[in-house]
């Protein structure tokens, strides 16, 4: 049927063209029988050109068609039957290339040869339903009973078409630019015979759509456009008559507003009529099913009400509310809004804007206070409010707090606790002269229920406020003295870990910082030598090097130089031990939580460090070592850094019963290390301890193996020295790769170190 249609179409465009026929068809309804062109016209000078274009060619097509909307023939100067060049010159003045739609070519104004061109050479395509059409698509209006195209428009969206050459009522007197339902009921009429014998016959509707190469605008629902025009003569349905146009979609659009009908397709019909009356009813209004000047008004003063948004029962849910406790709500119930609001004010300062018709705030966002809300609803056409509503938030004074303090030396820290105080989020500490009352520090956002802090000598006072957002208590205060003190005196020389007292975390260093967290087996352990005043000298036990407190407060390890800023004293911080600098005894050691930096202060900032005593600990670390192709470890000597101790190996996996010393033909490493061989206090034979000999029986077995596999499933302890000796592969980890190195070891298997580095021996 479509190779026939299509056939019979060129034939007809051909015999068009010859001026063949010319009184073969007559029209009713408005059918466009006669809209067959016999030349092609550009009246583009004459259209309308306010419009946007937007560089999208379908929004574009549309845009350039609905200005057009309402323009007759004589206005647009077409001299011919003019639907396909209206849609052909809108084309045109988008810009889009002429093989989209055919705008440039010979015959373009008929539309049986628009139809065949766009298929045959603009790789357009049929859409077969009507509903999988889109905005942009053409529809061609086609008679079977003639195999004669009629018509050409553009589809608009899912309820309207925009076509050239086109009437709303047969009394019109000129054909325009029009609006036309997809309900539209076309109609032809065929003389085959003779003059009075006439055949009718039906329209088929054809939809084609352009290649145009880019996405088209989503379909939209109606609605009522702000520039729908009241009627533009008398409606009246009498049973037989039917009208078209927007007239009657304005009035179909109010009464579906107003809830009296639910479609708009420009119909004036039986059911619309009877939304009609229904309206009418509403009124008191006779029912006579007529829209004339009257009734047009009415509904026009309907519209203006009912465009606009509603709000009805806009409450909140109770007027006071207590500040920690409670959620302020706000309801309304909002119709016909694009947007709604809920807007809260303090007298008359705008504080926050929340979409929606149902907001919820907690009352703690808010300051003690007495604040008003409404709710604010937009669309297209106004803005209205609601009624105001009222409420206040009430002050939530946090409790006061019980302070407690105690007495302290210059060596020592004072040391302050209280219990939380309901509803506190912080707390403020002042501290000040006892005698003349001149503060010395006020330290604010404490969270902390407890705060410790170094002073001089001398008689103070110290109060605590609790805070919260709102308000703030302030507690008792108590007095307390600072005594001349000394520094504590641990001994000639001991091993130690440095810890943050918040989470008992070690203080160490590793490649990328100077000092950070520790997190290797059991912490960095640091060896702490005693000088004649009193201070120590604290070197890291990896390679030597010693804390030290740099110009800008920072501490950080550095070379040895026996300067003061590598001397601190050791004193009280009431949880342990701190560490005081000797070039700045007002101070002391502390560090972040995370303990990337560490920095003295008067105790007041940072988190406390504590020092923890352990068993003397040496770390060995290869110096020079050889290997047979075979993998097995030929000679290796291990070197201490801090005391300068040397130990070597030979043969193999034969484990040493005393310290050799190297030969003189050894590498320069290995001569130094014999030259402070008898440097050592340690007792090569009795205190030298097996990597990985963890029962300490100074034979590796595989028993070792099984003691570490038991510890890393949960089934057995090992202490800390234990736990060194374990780490065999030295990742910081003991598990069980480092179980499978001594089983290859017992098996004497080839194998290397997993790190390829560095081996520790630890010592005692």
């Amino acid at each position: 049927m479509k190779k026939i249609r299509r056939l019979l179409s060129l034939m007809t465009a051909f015999v068009i063209a010859a001026g063949s026929i010319s009184a073969a068809f007559t029209t009713a309804n408005a059918a466009e029988i006669d809209d067959q062109p016999s030349q092609t016209q550009d009246r583009t000078m004459y259209y309308v050109k306010d419009y946007t274009l937007t560089g999208n060619y379908i929004v574009d097509y549309l845009n350039v068609a609905r200005a057009q909307m309402g323009k007759t023939k004589s206005q647009l100067h077409y001299t011919e039957s003019w639907c396909a060049n209206f849609a052909n010159d809108c084309a045109r003045l988008t810009g889009m290339p002429d093989n989209i739609i055919p705008y440039n070519y010979g015959m373009r104004a008929s539309c049986a040869y628009m139809y065949e061109y766009m298929l045959d050479y603009c790789n357009a395509r049929i859409i077969d339903r009507a509903e999988d059409t889109q905005p942009g698509d053409l529809v061609f209006y086609y008679c079977p009973a003639a195999g004669f195209f009629l018509h050409v428009g553009i589809i608009e969206n899912s309820d309207y078409f925009i076509e050239g050459n086109r009437k709303y009522y047969d009394s019109e007197p000129e054909r325009k630019v029009c609006h036309l339902s997809f309900n539209y009921n076309y109609k032809c009429y065929v003389h085959p015979t003779g003059i009075n014998d006439y055949e009718s016959g039906h329209v088929e509707r054809i939809y084609v759509r352009p290649n145009y190469g880019v996405q088209a605008p989503k379909m939209f629902e109606s609605k009522i456009p702000d520039d729908y025009a009241l009627p533009e003569k008398t409606l009246e349905y009498d049973g037989s008559s039917v009208f078209y146009g927007r007239g009657v979609a304005w009035v179909q659009a109010v009464l579906g507003q107003a809830g009296f009908l639910n479609k708009i397709d420009a119909r004036y019909d039986e059911e619309t009529r009877n939304a009609v009356n229904a309206f009418f009813r509403s009124k008191g209004l006779p029912e006579t099913g007529i829209v004339d000047d009257n009734a047009a008004k009415l509904l026009q003063e309907e519209w203006e009400l009912l465009k606009n948004p509603q709000i009805n029962n806009a409450k909140i849910n109770q007027s006071r509310f207590h500040y920690y406790n409670d959620t302020v709500s706000f309801t309304a119930d909002i119709k016909r809004a694009d947007k709604s609001e809920l807007v809260v004010k303090s007298s008359e300062n705008e504080l926050f804007r929340k979409e929606g018709s149902s907001v919820s705030v907690p009352a703690e966002d808010f300051k003690p206070g007495e604040y008003t809300a409404y709710f604010e609803a937009k669309n297209e056409y106004s803005t209205v409010t609601s009624d105001i509503m009222s409420f206040t938030v009430e002050s939530f004074e946090p409790g006061e707090p019980h302070f407690k303090g105690t007495d302290a030396d210059t060596y020592s820290t004072a040391v302050f606790t209280w219990k939380t105080a309901d509803k506190a989020e912080s707390y403020t500490i002042k501290i000040s002269d006892e005698n003349s009352g001149e503060e010395y520090i006020t330290k604010s956002g404490i969270e902390d229920r407890r705060f410790a802090i170094k002073l001089p000598e001398g008689k103070y006072t110290a109060d605590i406020t609790s805070v919260n957002k709102i308000a703030s208590t302030k507690g008792n205060a108590v007095s307390f003295t600072v005594n001349e003190g000394k520094p504590s005196d641990l001994g000639e020389s001991f091993y130690a870990q440095m810890k943050i007292n918040q989470n008992n975390t070690s203080i160490g260093i590793k490649k990328i910082a100077p000092i950070v967290i520790d997190g290797s087996q059991g912490g960095t352990v640091w060896y702490f030598t005693r000088q004649e005043n009193g201070s120590y000298i604290i070197k890291e036990c990896e390679d030597g090097r010693v804390l030290t407190l740099l110009k800008d407060g920072s501490a950080e390890v550095r070379e040895a130089n026996g300067s003061a800023e590598q001397q601190w004293y050791i004193g009280i911080n009431g949880k342990g031990q701190m560490l005081i600098p000797f070039s700045d005894e007002s101070k002391i050691l502390r560090c972040t939580k995370d303990g990337v930096y560490c920095a003295v202060s008067d105790g007041s900032v940072g988190e406390e460090i504590s020092i923890v005593e352990v068993n003397a600990v040496h770390d060995y670390h290869i110096t020079s070592y050889t290997e047979e192709q075979g993998g097995t470890i030929e000679r290796v000597v291990y070197e201490c850094s801090i005391c300068g101790d040397v130990h070597e190996k030979r043969s193999g996996n034969d484990l040493p019963d005393t310290p050799d010393s190297p030969d003189t033909a050894d590498t320069a490493d290995s001569a130094d290390a014999a030259s402070h061989g008898n440097k050592s206090d340690i007792d090569p034979i009795d205190k030298i301890i097996i990597l990985g000999d963890v029962d300490r029986d100074r034979v590796l077995t595989i028993d070792d193996s099984f003691k570490i596999l038991r510890f890393t499933v949960g089934l057995e302890e090992l202490n800390y020295r234990q736990q060194i000796i374990a780490d065999v592969n030295a990742d910081d980890t003991v598990d069980t790769a480092d179980v499978m190195l001594i089983a290859r070891y017992v098996l004497k298997l080839p194998q290397r170190s997993q790190t390829g580095d560095t081996v520790i021996i630890a010592a005692e």
